[in-house]
C-alpha cells in the first residue's frame, strides 16, 4: 500500500523540516507544492492606513525543503489562486499526473508535526475501518509552545483514500470534501501538533496580512486587521489572554490558551525547544517594512 504525505505551502520555514521528518519514515512519498505567491495574486495589502508590498519571498522554505536532499521528499512548484478546492487541484493535476495515484494521501501543513505514538494511532484508526476520508485531532499550540488552545472542532492533517477513485473529488478550504459539515467527517483520535500560532513574529505578520487580502477570493470570514499587533504580539498570559482568534467575526472561538505541558510536544520540537522558543520573542520582530 502506497501512502503519500502532501503538503501545500507558501511560507512557514520554522517547522517544515520538523513536520517532514516527523512522517518521512511512516509514507512512501513526500511532496511539497510550494504557490510562490499568495493568493488571489496579492502582491500587497493596506495594512493600518498604509501600503505594505508584500516580499519576493517571505522565508526560505523551498531552500530548506531542498536541502534536505531525501529521494523520497520532491519539491513541486505550483500555484493555485484560492486554498478552496486546492486539494483536488494538486492532486488531479499536480501530484497524480507527476507521481501516480497512491492508495492514500495525508494532506499536511508545514506548522503541523506529529508525534510517533499519534500518527501510528491515526494510521490505525483510519486504515482499519471502512471510512474513505478523515480528520485527525489537533493540538494547536500559541507563541512559545508551553500554551496551547483549548480543544476545538478544527481541521487537523487530512486522510484519504484513493482506491477506488479516478479523481479527488471537490474540496472545501481545507481536505473536508466540498459541503460536507467538518462536524460528519470521521475524527480520528490521533491529534497531529499544529504549531502554526507558534511561528516567529515576522511571519506571523505577513501571515497576517496574505490572509487580509485573499478572504474575499476564498469565501472565508474576515480577520481582524489588528489580530497579529494587539492579540498575538501583546499577548499575555494574564492580562491580554482573551478572544484570540484571527477571524474578526469569531475572536470568542479562542476564547483563550491554557498552560501546555512541554513534555508532550514531539521529540525534535522538546531537543530544540529553547532556541524555538527564542524564535517567537518579541525581539525577533523587525518592524514594517520599509
Amino acid at each position: 500500500m502506497s501512502v503519500f504525505a502532501v503538503y501545500r505551502c507558501l511560507y512557514g520555514a520554522d517547522f517544515v523540516e520538523y513536520s517532514i521528518r516527523s512522517l518521512l519514515d511512516a509514507v512512501d512519498k513526500v511532496i511539497v507544492v510550494w504557490g510562490g505567491r499568495a493568493f488571489a495574486n496579492a502582491d500587497r495589502c493596506i495594512y493600518r492606513g498604509r501600503e505594505v508590498m508584500f516580499p519576493e519571498r517571505f522565508d526560505d522554505l523551498p531552500e530548506r525543503v531542498k536541502a534536505m536532499d531525501d529521494p523520497r521528499i520532491e519539491f513541486v512548484e505550483h500555484y493555485h489562486p484560492t486554498p478552496r478546492n486546492q486539494w483536488t487541484e494538486l492532486m488531479n493535476n499536480v501530484v497524480i499526473p507527476k507521481f501516480g495515484k497512491p492508495d492514500a494521501a495525508m494532506f499536511m501543513h508545514v506548522g503541523m508535526v506529529w508525534r510517533a505514538d499519534q500518527l501510528l494511532k491515526a494510521f490505525e484508526e483510519f486504515f482499519n475501518n471502512p471510512i474513505s476520508y478523515a480528520n485527525s485531532g489537533s493540538i494547536e499550540t500559541w507563541r512559545g509552545l508551553d500554551y496551547r488552545i483549548p480543544w476545538r472542532m478544527r481541521v487537523g492533517c487530512g486522510f484519504w483514500k484513493f482506491d477506488g477513485l479516478r479523481r479527488m473529488p471537490r474540496t472545501a478550504l481545507d481536505s473536508n470534501p466540498e459541503r460536507v459539515a467538518l462536524a460528519n467527517i470521521p475524527q480520528l483520535s490521533g491529534e497531529v501538533h499544529n504549531l502554526r500560532y507558534s511561528q516567529n513574529p515576522n511571519i506571523m505578520f505577513w501571515r497576517q496580512l496574505v490572509v487580509m487580502e485573499y478572504v474575499a477570493a476564498a469565501g472565508d470570514s474576515k480577520p481582524d486587521p489588528d489580530h497579529f499587533e494587539e492579540k498575538w504580539l501583546k499577548w499575555h498570559p494574564v492580562t491580554n489572554n482573551k478572544n484570540l482568534e484571527m477571524s474578526k467575526a469569531f475572536a470568542h472561538y479562542i476564547p483563550e490558551v491554557v498552560p501546555y505541558d512541554t513534555e508532550e510536544l514531539p521529540e525534535e520540537i522538546r531537543r530544540d525547544l529553547a532556541a524555538l522558543q527564542a524564535a517567537t520573542s518579541n525581539d525577533v520582530w523587525k518592524g514594517y517594512p520599509e
